[in-house]
């Protein structure tokens, strides 16, 4: 006798439900995704900013110094007087007298020439390749570029201030420096970043053996100078 074995029978699922497990799926993907570029974004923000505002701030104090040296190149004169010093019959340096007027005169020449550039539409655009803000040394300059710029917040301010720096055995080196800050704004990634520009420009120095000589600041030339 034969005996007809009836096979089990396994339903298709429906297009409709397919497309909707596909439809899910997808969704879950695309959230794994979001979620995975945020907590990446996350790690890696700081320092792609750090790496950012440091090539801001080196442009910037770039464009300062080229400013101070075109102010030592055509206008000189700023720059006489901004000092004298009383010394011994000996030659050695007693005193060391700055003269605030000239010292006022060449900070004011230095910022108006820098808030000048600001003003003139200024905007810094710079360019930096992708391996160079993974802070892997293989991958440094290498990659496609991210394009930032940075904007002006502030106009520029300066003041002046003096140091003695050891420089070797009995020796010492005097500084007069006019401190120029700014603050810029770099734009990244839909936000605006502040960031504070601040450089010392060398405006004299002397060598001194011996004695630390006393500094005094004033306006115009000092009675005891010679």
């Amino acid at each position: 006798m034969l005996y007809k074995t009836a096979g089990r029978h396994q339903a298709k699922p429906s297009p409709k439900r397919q497309w909707k497990r596909g439809a899910i799926f997808v969704m879950f993907a695309v959230s794994m995704g979001i979620f995975g570029l945020i907590q990446l974004d996350r790690v890696v923000r700081p320092f792609v900013q750090e790496v950012l505002v440091y090539h801001c701030k080196n442009r910037s104090m770039r464009m300062i110094q080229e400013v101070f040296d075109g102010l030592v190149d055509q206008q000189g004169y700023l720059f006489e007087g901004l000092y004298q010093t009383n010394q011994t019959q000996d030659g050695q340096i007693q005193s060391i007298h700055v003269d605030g007027l000239v010292v006022n005169h060449l900070e004011d020449a230095l910022v108006q020439r820098v808030n000048e550039i600001l003003e003139d539409d200024f905007q810094m655009t710079f360019s930096i390749p992708v391996g160079t803000l993974t802070g892997i040394q293989m991958f440094n300059d290498k990659g496609p570029s991210l394009t930032v710029k940075a904007v002006p917040i502030s106009y520029a301010k300066s003041n002046m201030d003096t140091q003695f720096v050891s420089a070797g055995i009995n020796q010492t080196r005097w500084e007069l420096t006019i401190c120029v800050q700014v603050e810029l704004g770099l734009v990244y990634a839909g936000q605006v970043y502040p960031v504070q520009v601040e450089t010392d420009l060398m405006a004299g120095q002397i060598w001194v053996v011996g004695q630390v000589p006393q500094v005094s600041v004033g306006q115009g030339v000092s009675q005891s100078q010679s």
